[in-house]
C-alpha cells in the first residue's frame, strides 16, 4: 500500500470507533485490483458484542435449511429459512437482528469441508454487521471472511490468491519490520494491550511471550504476521494478567 491508502485505511478505522480498541486486531486489510478495504472478521464482531456486553445476556441462534424449499422455524414466528441458506438471529444490548448466508457449494477450503459452518459463521456475522458491530465506513455489511470469498471466486476456480493482511489498522503494512515506524507502533501496542491488563511489557514479559507462544516468522526480531500474533497475544496476556501481581498505578 502506499502512505496514502495507508493513512486512508487508518481514517477510515478510527471513523468507525475501532482505532485502539481489542478489536482491531481482527480487521483485515483486503487487495481487489489496485484498491484495499478494511474488513472485520466475524469472530472480531463477536468479541465487540461481547466486550461491549460487559455481562449482559446475549443470544445467538442459527438454523440451516438444505432442502430445496423455505423452511419455517418450528415455534419461530415470522422465522423462515431460504433453501440452501443459513439463517441467524442474534440479542444485543443494541437490539436484535437477523442475517443469511448461502451454504457454499465447492470453493476454497474451509468453505469446500465444511460449508454448514461456514454458512452459519457468515450469518452470524452478518446479523452482527446490522447492529453496527465491526462496521467500516465504504466498506459495507459483509464480514472479512465473505469478502474473502468473493475474491477467492473472482480469482476463476476458487483457488486464486487472495492478498490480505492481517491486523492491519494496528499494524498498517503486515511487513514492516525493518521501517522503524512499525517497530514502535507494535511495541505500543504491546505495552499498552499489557497496561490495560495490569502488566507491564518489559523486556522479560516480551521474551516469555514470544518463547510461551509464538513460532512465528520474523524480521528484525519482529513477527511478520502482526494479524495473528495480535490475537494470540491478547489471549496469552489475559492468561498472565489472571496470575500476575497488579502493576502499581503510574508504573
Amino acid at each position: 500500500m502506499t502512505e496514502a491508502q495507508v493513512a486512508e485505511m487508518r481514517e477510515r478505522v478510527e471513523a468507525a470507533g475501532l482505532g485502539g480498541t481489542p478489536w482491531e486486531a481482527y480487521i483485515v486489510i483486503l487487495e481487489r485490483g489496485s484498491a484495499f478495504a478494511p474488513y472485520m472478521a466475524v469472530d472480531g464482531r463477536i468479541a465487540q458484542m461481547l466486550g461491549e456486553a460487559k455481562g449482559a445476556a446475549v443470544t445467538v441462534q442459527t438454523w440451516v435449511n438444505l432442502g430445496d424449499e423455505a423452511m419455517p422455524v418450528s415455534g419461530e414466528p415470522g422465522i423462515v429459512v431460504p433453501p440452501g441458506h443459513a439463517l441467524a438471529r442474534v440479542l444485543t444490548p443494541r437490539g436484535v437482528a437477523t442475517g443469511t448466508a448461502r451454504v457454499p457449494v465447492g470453493g476454497p477450503r474451509p468453505a469446500r469441508e465444511t460449508p454448514v459452518e461456514v454458512a452459519e459463521t457468515s450469518a452470524v456475522g452478518r446479523a452482527l454487521g446490522f447492529l453496527g458491530y465491526g462496521l467500516i465506513p465504504g466498506s459495507g455489511i459483509a464480514s472479512a471472511e465473505e469478502m474473502q470469498r468473493v475474491l477467492h471466486k473472482e480469482a476463476g476456480d476458487g483457488q486464486g490468491e487472495v492478498k490480505a493482511q492481517h491486523g492491519a489498522a494496528a499494524i498498517p503494512e503486515g511487513h514492516w519490520a525493518k521501517d522503524d515506524k512499525a517497530r514502535k507502533a507494535w511495541f505500543a501496542w504491546l505495552r499498552d494491550a499489557a497496561k490495560q491488563r495490569g502488566l507491564k511489557m518489559d523486556d522479560t514479559l516480551y521474551r516469555d511471550l514470544l518463547g510461551d507462544m509464538f513460532e512465528v516468522e520474523t524480521t528484525g526480531g519482529l513477527p511478520n504476521d502482526y494479524g495473528a500474533v495480535q490475537k494470540a497475544t491478547l489471549g496469552w496476556l489475559e492468561e498472565r494478567a489472571a496470575v500476575a501481581e497488579p502493576e502499581p498505578e503510574g508504573a
